[in-house]
């Protein structure tokens, strides 16, 4: 019994762990704008959607830390990100630079 319950609340809180990472997106795009802490990309599809960084965002190039002082118009980005609902605007967890 004690093992059923144990596999029991191992699933549990494992749905809620996935479920709690559900909530993020992911973008991409070439970079179209940048002022301060926020920014433009367009897609493939020519959908332009604007986003913010924070503090805690993590930047990635060559799969090595990078910083937002990479980040350039032009530069091709993949980001991981949530919605913020009072700012109605994204706001980025994670840029990749891509090649």
């Amino acid at each position: 019994m004690r093992k059923l319950t144990a596999i029991f609340v191992i699933l549990i809180f494992g749905s809620l762990w996935a479920s709690a990472q559900s909530d993020s997106t992911q973008l991409a795009g070439t970079i179209a704008a940048i002022s301060g802490d926020h920014m433009s990309i367009k897609d493939a599809s020519g959908k332009t959607t604007i986003l913010m960084t924070h503090k805690g965002t993590k930047y990635w190039k060559d799969d090595k830390p990078a910083t937002s002082k990479d980040l350039k118009v032009g530069v091709r980005i993949a980001i991981t990100a949530k919605l913020d609902t009072a700012m109605k605007m994204y706001k980025a967890d994670e840029v990749k630079i891509l090649r």
